[in-house]
């Protein structure tokens, strides 16, 4: 029987269990967020705040367009591996700020994002999330 500290020694199996670990926790924190916020908030500003974030999440994910996962599938073989990496970058930054002002300014379920500047700033720097990926 394998132990967990002999399954560590492997570095590819340390890695992934540093990121089923940094899954876990981070699915731990965002549930005791908003059981917290549930808390203090009346469910008028929760619902608001969950159509806010979920939008953001899919904005997010459609703007990434799949190039974290083509970076890692075409980068090692790249023979301009920077250029590659700037290319992908800037249009997934095109295509977030072009999703973002579709989401803010067209949808009427998102007043409250407009009429707030604190939103407003959120849901720009909100579009960088794709970027960190």
């Amino acid at each position: 029987m394998v132990t967990l500290r002999q399954e560590l020694k492997d570095s590819f199996d340390r890695n992934a269990m540093f990121l089923m670990a940094s899954y876990a926790a981070s699915a731990l924190f965002g549930f005791l967020f908003w059981l917290v916020v549930a808390r203090l908030y009346p469910p008028n500003q929760v619902g608001s705040a969950t159509c806010i974030v979920s939008a953001m999440m899919l904005v997010a994910s459609l703007s990434s367009m799949g190039f974290d996962f083509a970076l890692v599938r075409f980068l090692p073989q790249a023979e301009n591996r920077r250029v590659m990496i700037s290319t992908c970058l800037t249009i997934t930054a095109i295509v977030a700020t072009a999703l973002v002002a579709i989401f803010v300014f067209k949808l009427p379920q998102l007043d409250i994002v407009r009429s707030s500047p604190i939103c407003m700033w959120s849901a720009k720097v909100g579009q960088c999330g794709p970027l960190s990926n």
